[in-house]
């Protein structure tokens, strides 16, 4: 049996920011991260862009092997963990390799969720989460003329501007009654939906997919009104799920995901997740930033020390071309907007509660972000905002 002070499952933000901070805070200490990927840690957000395109190793590889080896980490890819037993303190590989950890993190990430739609398991129907999936899909859609892209979320939109940008006729089905709707208040998400329109996207919102059309390869798509939608691909993209299948099995408190504390500890000592994979206080996050930072708190922890984990707002950036949008905190539940126009449609919106900001949106001009959320966490007044940011 093999043994490494330091086990980390999943290669990740989560674990790859976790085995960073260990090997900071502990310059002697074992780390092993195991990963069933072939990938060193990419920059996933990436991955839409990589549609239309492709980037050199150096912009998309966060961990490469000389960086592994300067911080003295081993990695193990290509093999999953089949099994942990936390009384014995053991992780059995698929591979049959068994190793013992002092720390064990669970940085296990998330799946894409597909749900469960009649002609699913079609030819050309994908969803995009990995590198593998990538390729996948630029096979799949090589001779495809019409893609439905399922989603209308932050990375559906990129996946479809993409797709777009390669030359695809390419409709996207949105569930909620408009786009984005937990960064957009109605008025604006109505003039993204203009602008994607006159780029050629055709979005179809207050719809969902009941099947997907079709003997062996897809034809079409049928909504829940009854229209069918032709088209050769189908790209799933609303959303993702905690990994937690491994964490059941080994006796961790799931719910929705891994349940951690503050310190990212889980309900069995020494046993620690982070990422997409868990559930602070009933909440899933499924967000790099958020991901990057819980892998810090908990590689910290694992070294002795005791730092607790601060939720930071939560904030979203769209690009897609030269359509750039910027929102940040609650644009949904407020009492008061104010809205500044300029002479190039750009606009900014401030939305109030009780007086106070507590959200905003930068539509085109989005150099002031980082003001925004200085306004939005009180460091800065609305009077100072304004009068530094709005002209």
């Amino acid at each position: 049996m093999q043994h490494k002070k330091y086990i980390i499952i999943g290669n990740g933000i989560a674990g790859h920011a976790a085995a960073l901070q260990i090997r900071k805070e502990d310059t002697d200490g074992g780390i092993l991260m195991i990963s069933k990927e072939a990938h060193h840690t990419y920059y996933r957000l990436k991955l839409t862009e990589m549609i239309a395109h492709p980037l050199a190793e150096k912009d998309l590889y966060i961990m490469t092997e000389e960086v592994a080896r300067d911080a003295h980490i081993d990695v193990i890819l290509s093999h999953g963990v089949e099994e942990i037993r936390t009384d014995d303190k053991t992780v059995r590989l698929d591979n049959g390799d068994v190793w013992q950890y002092d720390k064990l993190l669970l940085a296990t990430g998330s799946v894409s969720f597909i749900p469960k739609t009649k002609g699913e398991d079609k030819k050309n129907v994908i969803s995009l989460r990995t590198l593998e999936d990538l390729a996948r899909m630029k096979e799949a859609f090589a001779r495809s003329e019409t893609v439905t892209v399922v989603g209308g979320g932050l990375l559906g939109l990129e996946a479809a501007y993409a797709l777009l940008e390669q030359g695809l006729r390419v409709h996207v089905v949105e569930m909620a009654p408009w786009l984005l709707p937990r960064q957009l208040d109605h008025p604006s998400s109505a003039f993204l939906t203009e602008e994607l329109e006159e780029k050629g996207l055709l979005i179809h919102t207050d719809r969902y997919v009941t099947e997907i059309l079709g003997e062996d390869s897809v034809t079409g798509v049928r909504l829940q009104t009854g229209e069918e939608i032709p088209c050769d691909g189908v790209l799933f993209n609303i959303g993702v799920r905690p990994e937690t299948q491994l964490a059941k099995a080994a006796g961790l408190s799931v719910d929705k995901g891994i349940i951690v504390n503050g310190h990212m500890q889980t309900n069995v000592e020494d046993v620690y997740a982070a990422g997409d994979c868990i559930e602070y206080n009933g909440t899933c996050f499924g967000l790099w930033t958020q991901s990057n930072a819980q892998g810090r708190i908990a590689g910290t922890n694992m070294t002795g020390k005791q730092l607790l984990y601060e939720r930071p707002k939560l904030f979203s950036q769209l690009k897609l071309g030269d359509l750039i949008l910027f929102s940040s905190g609650d644009v949904q539940n407020y009492d008061e907007m104010r809205e500044y126009q300029a002479e190039d449609q750009n606009f900014k919106k401030i939305f109030f509660r009780e007086g106070k900001p507590v959200g905003a949106i930068l539509y085109g001009d989005t150099k002031a972000m980082g003001a925004v959320n200085k306004m939005l966490d009180g460091d800065i007044s609305f009077a100072e905002f304004k009068e530094k940011h709005i002209h």
